[in-house]
């Protein structure tokens, strides 16, 4: 089903013609039928110049990069995607170069994975629904042309052909330009200006021509023509009232055998089911992002930073402070980034995903409030909207006068900088006072609420200081986060009753002593969970023995290679990437236990 043209203005239409040329070219043959109706699609492009570019991409087969769609709601963008997809597999084939390209313009669109594999079997089913046409003809079915060989007809047979054609789009309803186009060359085909003029006359009257017994013609060219007037009707998915009285009367007319009727209409009802199953898909969209983001997108609440199209921006105000002054809260795109994890399962980020700008997210990750310099990663301590309550631990008075008291002393830490804490793009001393500000509040929080969970978030944001501050070479400082980190971990570890919490610990001790490499310290985290295996493991909830299994598994993985996590052999915090035997590939860190 062709895309709406007149709902695009013109930078989208421009967006839509760059992302169909990218679709054609990742196949290594480009079909006469793909440049035709590209090229249709071009002629409403009103800038000429870029009109011409666009044709030059696509002679020239130089593919354009992914872009982010420009003001289109998800349902348009899951038209556009199995309109794709309806391309991609137009010539009986699905390569992985275009089910990759249909990944990434995918991932551009915020869809959710789970959505995007659905839509990618759906173009396999697709594939198998025009696998079972092909077996019912001999003659190879693509899109360069009609599936009837109109040019070995006779005159009486394509006479019938053209007015059982004629008669099924006027059935149909001619709205669509392709079904416009298939009209006018139906009538022209006609050599007879009589004819011609009759032809025209009913479909003013909106009247189909009166239908014969078709001329003598073999019974596949009868298939073939049932085929056409199938895919018809079936545009807009189930094949109606009108279509299947029509095939009806053509049965009987042309005395078409039972097997061939029953395999061709066994076709169609495979078509339908594919076609009703897009219609399913297109309704259903099921994005990245959660519902309330998406409501907040919809009320424009939630917009792509002007400047960087990875982050999305929001107005939050302080529950510290209460100041009435908006601010920004700053949150990444999904899969805009190729993240990894450090050994201490920190996410880093050095590469964009294709279609995002990148962005070190770590840099920008901590949101200040500009009155009081409260400072948090999450968007749970900010008031977002006006049914948002003040969290227990924030309003608890304690917290609050401990935290207005040193607000002159970080704003003197902050001197002239004061302004680049709300800006996206922050300096480097900066950034780090904001992660200063951050585990300060953390503390507070942890010291005022007895959280262990607050207690673990300073721990997190030392390990991401720690992060920055080695990628720019600063080893001495980042050690001293590292050692800070530890230090807390392991009160932690001692004093908490929380098995999750034991775990968590537990695997950072093990790690970061390995990484300054000693062993011995190590091992005494690796015993710990050897012992609980043996000894607590049978007297846990199931939820408990879930989680630790997966730290087990994890954590005997990384005993086993604990030379690979010293200092002396990574890149940073990051394991070193390896080659494995028969094929390259990068690794990075471990699996997460959750």
């Amino acid at each position: 089903m062709p895309l709406d043209l007149t709902k695009l203005n013109q930078d989208q239409l421009v967006w839509y013609a760059k992302l169909l040329i990218s679709v054609v070219l990742a196949d290594e043959q480009i079909a006469a039928s793909e440049v035709k109706f590209i090229k249709g699609i071009l002629r409403h492009v009103e800038d000429q110049g870029l009109q011409k570019s666009l044709v030059n991409m696509l002679e020239t087969r130089q593919i354009p990069t992914l872009e982010q769609p420009k003001g289109l709601d998800k349902f348009q963008l899951a038209e556009i995607l199995t309109q794709l997809i309806e391309i991609c597999i137009s010539d009986l084939d699905f390569q992985k170069k275009e089910e990759n390209l249909i990944r990434k313009a995918a991932r551009v669109f915020d869809f959710h994975d789970m959505y995007t594999r659905d839509l990618i079997l759906w173009g396999q089913d697709g594939l198998m629904a025009k696998a079972a046409q092909q077996k019912l003809v001999s003659k190879k079915i693509n899109d360069e042309e009609f599936i009837v060989p109109v040019a070995k007809l006779d005159t009486e047979q394509k006479k019938w052909y053209i007015d059982v054609i004629v008669a099924a789009l006027i059935l149909e309803g001619i709205e669509e330009e392709r079904e416009k186009d298939l009209l006018k060359k139906m009538i022209l085909s006609t050599p007879s200006r009589e004819e011609q003029f009759l032809l025209r006359n009913h479909v003013q009257m909106k009247h189909r021509p009166p239908l014969k017994r078709p001329p003598k013609m073999p019974e596949e060219l009868l298939v073939m023509i049932f085929m056409e007037v199938i895919q018809i009707f079936t545009r807009q998915g189930d094949i109606g009232y009108h279509g299947s009285q029509l095939l009806k009367l053509l049965a009987d007319l042309s005395r078409m055998s039972t097997k061939a009727y029953t395999d061709v209409m066994d076709w169609a009802n495979r078509l339908i089911l594919w076609k009703l199953k897009r219609k399913t898909l297109v309704a259903n969209v099921r994005l990245n992002t959660s519902l309330e983001d998406q409501e907040a997108e919809s009320r424009g609440l939630l917009v792509i930073h002007p400047q960087l199209n990875s982050v999305q921006v929001r107005k939050v105000k302080c529950f510290v402070c209460n100041s009435p002054a908006e601010f920004n809260y700053y949150q990444l795109k999904q899969n805009s980034q190729k993240p990894s994890q450090n050994i201490f399962q920190i996410p880093t980020y050095k590469e964009a995903n294709e279609g995002f700008q990148f962005v070190d997210f770590n840099l920008v990750k901590v949101t200040v409030c500009p009155t009081c310099y409260f400072s948090s990663t999450s968007r749970n301590q900010f008031h977002v909207s006006e049914k948002d309550k003040t969290p227990v631990e924030i309003a608890n008075p304690k917290f609050h006068e401990q935290w207005v008291e040193g607000k002159q002393k970080r704003e003197d830490q902050l001197g002239d900088r004061k302004n680049e804490v709300l800006d996206i793009y922050r300096s480097e001393p900066t950034v780090l006072l904001t992660y200063d500000f951050a585990v300060e509040a953390g503390l507070a929080l942890a010291q005022s609420s007895g959280s262990i969970l607050w207690q673990w978030q300073v721990i997190l944001l030392r390990l991401t200081q720690a992060e920055i501050l080695l990628t720019v070479k600063r080893v001495d400082e980042a050690h001293n986060k590292l050692r800070t980190a530890m230090s807390e971990a392991e009160r932690l570890f001692i004093n908490s009753t929380d098995q999750s919490m034991g775990f968590r610990t537990g695997r950072f001790l093990l790690v970061a002593n390995l990484y300054l490499q000693d062993e011995k310290n190590a091992m005494q985290y690796y015993d710990f969970f050897v012992r609980f295996k043996q000894d607590k493991l049978d007297f846990v909830t199931n939820e408990i023995k879930a989680e630790f299994n997966r730290y087990f598994t994890e954590t005997h993985q990384i005993w086993d290679r604990r030379e690979s996590y010293g200092k002396a052999e990574l890149e940073g915090f990051h394991l070193k990437k390896f080659k494995r035997e028969g094929k390259a590939e990068g690794e990075e860190g471990t699996p997460n236990p959750g």
